[in-house]
Order: C-alpha cells, then structure tokens, then sequence
C-alpha cells in the first residue's frame, strides 16, 4: 500500500472483492494535503504467492538449543550458540553443559544431511573459574579467517541484575571445536564487537562483572597475538557512552559508525561517526529524525551494495513494556561531509525484535517481532507478516506470512542457497525447564526457512570454476555458462547474529570488467575497509534479479 501518509484523514474504505479468482482488498482513502484534496486507491493481494510474496516452510526437527546466538559457517553448516539461554534452572543445574545428558551450550546443524545425523554437539568449553562458558547475551563476530570470536556472556543472573563474564572464545568451523583465548579487562553483557580492516576487533559497552554497571571501556583483540589492547572512548561532550549491544558499521574511510539502534537502554547517545586516532577517538554527531529512545530492540543494516555507504535503521521502541513499536524507517548517506538521516518508507506494521537480512537481489527481508515490547502476564501481538524492502525505489512489500511466532531473542541468517533461515524465539516469562525440551512456550526452537519470490521464478544463473582464495585489488574470473546475462556479481559476506542486529553481514559489489566465452571478470574491492578481510558467499544474479546459490570464498 505504499504506506501512506495522511495530512489530514478525509475518510477512508475497504472491501474485499475477487480478481482472477484470488481475494484482493480494495483500498480507497480521501486526504486533504496544502495541495488541496485528493484521492488515493489500491488493491492488496490476501493469499500469498511464491512468485510474489515467497514461501515459508517449518522443518520437521527443531534446533536442540534455543538459539539466541547464530552465524553462517563457510563449511555450509550453522551453528546455534547459547550457554544457559537465559534459563536461571538451567544454568543451575549441575550436569549444565553436559554433552552425554543433552544440556548442550551450542551445537552445529548441517543443512544438507538427512534427519537424525544433521546435528554434531562440539564439547563444551569451561571458563577461568570451571563453569561452563555461558555465551548468553555475548558479543560475536567472525574473525578474518572465517572463525567466530564470542566474547563475555553471562557471568550470573544476579537476581536479574545481570554480570557480564570477562571470558573468551573461538569458535573453529573446520574442526568444528571451541577454544579458550585472553579473557577481558572486564566483564561485558550485552557487549558489541566489530571486526577493523586489520583484523582486530573492537568491543564495547555490556555490563561488567561486578555490579551490572556500563563497561565505559573500548577494548581491541588482536588474533594474531591473543590478546587485548585498551582504548579509551571518546572525550567529546557529544559522547555519553555506546549503549548496550550498540549497532556499529566500519565505514569505507575507516571511521566507525554508531546508527543509534541499542538494546534494553535508554542512556541518551546520538547516533554518530567515531575517528580512531593512536591516542584518542573523535566522535561527530550524525542527526536522526527519530528519538533514539524509540530504537531500542530495532535493527540496522548496511543496505546493499556496501559501495553506496547507506545505512537504515528501522522499527524498534521504547525499553518500556507499555508503548508500542515504530515502523519508522531511516536512512543515512555516510558520503556527505555533514551526513543526516532523512525519512524513508515506513513498515507496514511497526515491529520491536525484528530481524533484517540482505538478500542477493540487493533487498532487505525483515520478519519476526512484535507489536510491543513483551511483559510477563500480558498476551503478546506477533509479526507474522513479513516484508521486503527495495533501496532502489524506497519502498516495502508485503512478503509470505510465517507460521511460526519470532519475538524477543529470534534469529535470521541468509544461507548460501538463497533462503533465509529463521529459528529461536524467548517471551517472558523465559524458559524453566532444565532439559532442552519442546515444545516450551517460551523456549521456541522450531527452524522455519523463508524461500524469497526468486526462487519461483524459473531458471537460476550458476557458477562454475572459481578461485576460492582472492586477495584485494585483483582480477577474478568466474565460469559460468551466460556470462552476458548476469547483471550484478557480488560478495555477501557471512552473518552472526543476536538480539535483532547483525553487523557481519554486507553486500560488497563486485564491478564487471570483462565478459568472454563461458567467463565472467570482475574487480575485487581495493581496501579492507570496504570488505573486511573474511569468508564471504559469491552469487551472481541475473537480468531479472534472480540469483544464483553461492559459492564460498577467502577474502584477505
């Protein structure tokens, strides 16, 4: 419906009529702009169609962890992490981490096996004091090699004062183990971490391990030599501290921006653009049009490609479990000497928790969420209705309804075949059984894969041989069998995602030079800045914006 804007409501209509022998909603609203008054129209389709809305399918195993950590290994397998999964029964329990009683902290599922040997359970790691490494609300991203770091994590529930653990780990997807690395200064709850061009990584904010209070402090993990350099923040009066799991995008100049989106935090912090000097941080404020008290729990993305430096953010709400949601959307061109963010195209129903992926046809799928933040005793409103959002034209469309409730604590992740995977899901009053054991109303570990409209579309572009190890500024040959029909070739670079934001994820374009017999050439970015050294999925996508399924490589 475009999601109209109403100067001044005049009247309004709706009736459902048939078309082509499909329900259609006729939409009819009378408006009074400075203009002068006008008339608006449209018709909504009321059944899904692949070819236009996607397909959503629930699997017919669940994912043997609640899945409140996830990220898209480059072997093709996924791994859920979640320690304790915000359960105080369980994590009290003395066979907690107990891999021969089930009680796993994070496991690994294979796509492509057959039920019943799709899942493989790495051991549990233990932290400094012989717990179990309690991932739970830690920070992750993937190291340039294509391992996951995961840092701090639950140290104690503290009577819902939550501690943050000082702790560390790896996570190897080829030997499919974790291990301990240097632990912290201090602890971090709700921490985020962003991989630098070099191959450090950043991490911010989370409570510590004392009283629950903010970690002010920056800290950067070097991987090469094991451990942590301190940095202060920024001394600007524009700075008042990066609230918990602050959305942070690294910016083709190397500067680092923060787009305002948080979680469960009402400190007063303006969006803004950090410069990391040896000795200081520099911080400018970018203005938003939104108060940044309403984009709790919402989630940003780099839209698609990651050449035009835009970022959005979109949907969440206030930390109050009384107002609803926005579905305002926002957008900023990083570009400009002074950026702002100006308006764009609303949702077309406000979401808080929603997930936002980049799909290869250069859109954004968002699904999941609520209507309100979630209360204990008080009925949630679901966001089954998904939506797709287009950069080139500013505008949503409605996507498949899912079947199954994503609220706070869900996950998203794009596979390398093109489909969106979903799981997870944790509404007070959180889950109170020890075993991992669905179904639990507050607990849910279903798997439901979202199957985008250009997978009914017909026939898919494919890629043939390809070098597998690429460095930067060079030239790539691709086969693939009709070179002069692929429109855009590109890199999405591997996601890890938690509580409703996902800064791993981004499409790099990759500029066509040369187009030959059954080869196609491209251009590999220049610098790391614009695609972090990595594992990142190779599509290509044709003429009618259908892709291919992707094909794995190292980036460094």
């Amino acid at each position: 419906m475009n999601n109209w804007f109403s100067w001044e409501n005049q009247g309004s209509g709706i009736a459902v009529v048939p078309h082509n022998g499909i329900p259609h909603l006729v939409v009819l609203a009378a408006d009074h702009p400075p203009a002068g008054s006008v008339g608006f129209y449209t018709t909504v389709q009321l059944t899904d169609s692949p070819e236009i809305h996607g397909r959503w399918q629930v699997l017919p195993f669940n994912s043997e962890v609640l899945a409140i950590h996830a990220a898209m290994l480059h072997t093709g397998r996924v791994l859920f992490f979640s320690g304790s999964g915000n359960n105080t029964a369980r994590v009290a329990d003395h066979k907690f981490g107990s891999v021969a009683a089930g009680l796993y902290t994070s496991v690994v599922w294979d796509p492509q096996a057959p039920a019943g040997q799709n899942f493989k359970h790495p051991p549990t790691i233990f932290r400094g004091d012989g717990r179990p490494f309690d991932f739970f609300c830690g920070g992750d991203t993937f190291l340039g090699d294509g391992r996951v770091l995961s840092a701090g994590g639950t140290q104690d529930y503290n009577k819902g004062n939550d501690l943050g653990q000082r702790d560390v780990a790896i996570f190897d997807p080829v030997t499919e183990q974790w291990a301990n690395t240097a632990h912290m200064e201090n602890g971090r709850w709700y921490p985020q971490l962003l991989l630098f061009p070099d191959g450090h990584v950043l991490t911010v904010s989370g409570k510590n391990q004392f009283n629950g209070d903010l970690n002010p402090l920056f800290e950067i993990y070097d991987p090469v030599a094991g451990q942590w350099l301190k940095h202060n923040p920024p001394q600007s009066p524009d700075f008042n501290g990066l609230p918990f799991y602050a959305h942070l995008f690294l910016m083709t100049d190397g500067r680092v921006f923060f787009s305002g989106g948080r979680m469960d935090d009402g400190r007063f912090q303006r969006p803004g653009i950090m410069a990391f000097a040896p000795n200081r941080i520099d911080f400018q404020v970018v203005p938003a049009i939104v108060d940044g008290f309403l984009r709790n729990q919402s989630s940003s993305v780099l839209l698609p490609p990651a050449q035009d430096q835009r970022v959005m953010i979109v949907g969440g709400g206030p930390p109050d479990d009384r107002t609803s949601a926005t579905g305002t959307a926002e957008v900023v061109d990083l570009t400009q000497p002074n950026p702002a963010y100006q308006l764009a195209m609303p949702l077309s129903l406000p979401r808080i928790h929603l997930n936002a992926v980049l799909l290869p046809d250069r859109t954004v799928f968002v699904s999941g969420g609520a209507i309100i933040h979630e209360e204990t005793g008080v009925a949630p409103i679901p966001r089954l209705q998904s939506e797709i959002y287009d950069p080139a034209t500013d505008t949503w469309k409605p996507g498949a309804v899912a079947s199954v409730v994503r609220m706070y604590h869900s996950v998203a992740l794009l596979m390398p075949d093109g489909r969106v995977m979903t799981t997870s899901g944790n509404p007070p009053p959180y889950g109170d059984l020890v075993p991992w054991q669905p179904p639990q109303p507050n607990e849910e570990m279903q798997i439901e894969i979202y199957s985008p409209p250009y997978m009914f579309v017909g026939g898919r572009p494919a890629i043939g041989h390809v070098a597998d190890e690429w460095h930067y500024g060079e030239a790539i040959d691709i086969a693939t069998a009709q070179p002069g029909n692929v429109l855009w070739a590109e890199l999405i670079r591997s996601g890890v995602t938690t509580h409703a934001f996902d800064n791993s994820q981004r499409l790099v374009d990759l500029p066509i030079n040369g187009r030959a017999q059954g080869v196609l050439t491209v251009h590999v970015p220049a610098t790391p800045t614009l695609a972090p050294p990595g594992r990142y999925m190779l599509f290509l996508v044709d003429q009618n914006h259908v892709p291919s399924t992707a094909t794995w490589i190292h980036l460094s």
